[in-house]
């Protein structure tokens, strides 16, 4: 019979060679194999198997049944060695031995290749067999100013085949930066770096269209740009892939923005910077902000302070939306903080401040006089504004009435204020924010002071004209108020003051001890943000019509307050029944302004 003979080389391209045999089957035919590896071929396998060896090839000659008819674990076994087969077509498979691939692994290619022959009886047949990699080759570098700048960079390289191990390469370590090797299927490199101030970044990019034999070479460096390059490098095919990454190269310099303390038209915002490897400018530090919705952005200088840097940003809207950061420019040195939102508060105009608007309300079963339109009391059964009416409504006497025949605006209303004495007491005429909460039999009043306010206002305005006399009515002073005060002689003046507060108060004034106990000393108490008074010298009497401001002084410029207090009063000492009893203020368009507080 005829004999087949086998020969197999592993490494190159190495021609085979077969033998014969004197003796010949006219049924056989005689098959010469030539089975070699090509470096350049890349694969990997599911759980690869302890002492892999991708050099070591199994073999499998299949018949055209697909029964195999011969194999081998290792291809060596074969080498030299003769093999007979029947006539008949005959497809041959060779593989790296004991794997199939189907796994991620450190230096384990894996090899395949397949070829079809006809075996002729009483012939000799050549196959060659070309196995070459069957899998993807991926290599992580990390260029020398990587690892200048940052503290630790890690790739994580993930396959989107199913159930396959991602792979890590980290900066320093030589053993996770060997190659790894991959099934074909699209892959995705997660870079994750820690500068040296301790900040993380993470980027994802994903690689797709991969193939086997290709060799991914992922080299991370700085660019010039203040980014990271990530380029990918096709071994065979040349092929190169770039990503740019935005990776802060700013390791050691770090900029960052607090929380903006946010008013109706301005912002206060503050800015540090922790850590720093290069000598800062102060000159060269800004703050950076844009408007909701607008793609530019406005520089506004920054202050160094001793804890930092601040500015103040200027002429915003009421109830916008706004971006800021914190930037370092100085020639090549670009560093930027992380971005802040905020919004800023509304500029709330006061509910019928203009006093051009009143209605005939109650106080018990007494009708009063509001400075409030009809609608929204028949609405809410309440006006923003009180007055001293309900203390004199029993007897039909009105003391904070509405006014037409001398007004600020012309058309509109005013709101007059007149002190009289009601047939047992005096009686100073009084406008406020709150509400007069009851009578205290004929010896007094409670009054609720404060309406629900958030905003922050820094001044408060109107106008007002006064008319005034000396002090004939004088009731119960405190002592401290006693020399102040000299029947006859010490002129009567209007008073007017404003505050924030985180809570209103009641004020009780039935008896001198009460009204002093009741009323907040407006210098300590805590519940005041901010507060400001008229100053008595500006509030004696006045013929023509005269501007009056308020200028409200806070004490913190970060707490927000939950009420505004607002008094107006005709007699300065009216709540200890004391005044003349014919001062007569009027006073028109009130408003409440919105900018930069005193500080």
């Amino acid at each position: 019979m005829k004999k087949l003979y086998f020969a197999l080389i592993a490494l190159l391209s190495v021609v085979l060679y077969s033998c014969t045999n004197e003796e010949v089957n006219p049924g056989c035919g005689f098959l010469t194999l030539n089975v070699s590896q090509v470096s350049s071929t890349l694969n990997v396998t599911r759980a690869v198997p302890e002492g892999y060896d991708a050099k070591q090839l199994a073999v499998e000659i299949v018949d055209g049944n697909g029964k195999v008819v011969l194999s081998t674990d290792d291809h060596t076994q074969w080498m030299n060695k003769e093999l007979s087969l029947m006539a008949g077509t005959y497809t041959i498979n060779a593989h790296s031995a004991y794997w199939d691939g189907n796994d991620s692994g450190r230096d384990v290619p894996y090899y395949a290749g397949s070829t079809e022959v006809t075996i002729k009886a009483a012939d000799r047949t050549d196959a060659n067999i070309v196995c070459t990699l069957a899998n993807v080759k991926v290599t992580v570098a990390f260029d020398a100013t990587v690892e200048k700048i940052f503290a630790s960079a890690q790739v994580e390289v993930k396959s989107k085949v199913s159930g396959i191990a991602s792979q890590l390469f980290t900066m320093g370590d030589a053993a996770s930066l060997m190659p790894a090797y991959y099934p074909v299927g699209s892959l995705e490199a997660v870079l994750t770096v820690v500068n040296k101030a301790g900040s993380t970044y993470t980027m994802s990019t994903p690689i797709n269209g991969v193939k086997a034999r290709d060799h991914y070479i992922l080299k991370y460096k700085t660019s010039e740009q203040g980014g990271a390059s990530f380029v990918v490098t096709g071994d065979d095919t040349q092929t190169t892939f770039t990503y740019d990454f935005t990776v802060p190269t700013w390791a050691s310099t770090q900029l960052r923005v607090e929380n903006a303390n946010a008013w109706s038209t301005f912002a206060y915002l503050e800015g540090s910077i922790p850590t720093s490897d290069i000598e800062i400018n102060p000159a060269k530090v800004s703050f950076q902000m844009q408007e909701q919705g607008s793609s530019a952005w406005t520089t506004i200088a920054a202050l160094q302070t001793s804890d930092g840097y601040k500015a103040t940003a200027e002429a915003l809207k009421p109830n916008t939306q706004y971006t800021y950061k914190m930037v370092y420019a100085d020639g090549t040195d670009l560093f930027e903080s992380n971005t802040k939102n905020f919004t800023t508060e509304g500029a709330s105009a006061l509910p019928f401040g203009n006093m051009d608007s009143w209605c005939t309300g109650t106080f018990g079963d007494y009708k009063c006089p509001y400075p409030c339109s009809q609608e929204e009391w028949d609405r809410t059964g309440k006006s923003f504004w009180g007055t001293s009416n309900a203390g004199t409504s029993l007897l039909s006497k009105y003391v904070t009435v509405e006014y037409k025949d001398d007004v600020h605006t012309a058309g509109g209303s005013a709101a007059k204020l007149g002190s009289q004495y009601v047939v047992i007491k005096f009686a100073a005429a009084s406008l406020f924010a709150g509400e007069f909460s009851e009578l205290v039999g004929t010896s007094g009043g409670k009054i609720n002071f404060g309406q629900p306010w958030t905003d922050r206002p820094t001044q408060f305005t109107g106008w007002c004209k006064y008319s005034t006399g000396a002090i004939n009515r004088v009731g119960t002073l405190p002592s401290s108020l006693s020399s102040a005060v000299v029947k006859n002689e010490t002129q009567d003046t209007w008073s007017c003051y404003v505050a924030m507060m985180t809570e209103g108060f009641l004020f009780d004034n039935s008896s001198t001890a009460l009204a002093q106990s009741t009323m907040p000393d407006f210098a300590t108490d805590p519940r005041v943000i901010a507060y400001g008074e008229m100053p008595i010298s500006e509030c004696g009497a006045n013929s023509e019509w005269k501007k009056f401001t308020v200028d409200l002084t806070y004490r913190d410029l970060k707490k927000k307050p939950s009420v505004i207090v607002i008094v107006i009063s005709s007699s300065r000492y009216g709540d200890y029944f004391t005044g003349y009893d014919k001062a007569t203020l009027l006073v028109d368009d009130l408003e409440l302004v919105y900018g930069e507080p005193n500080k």
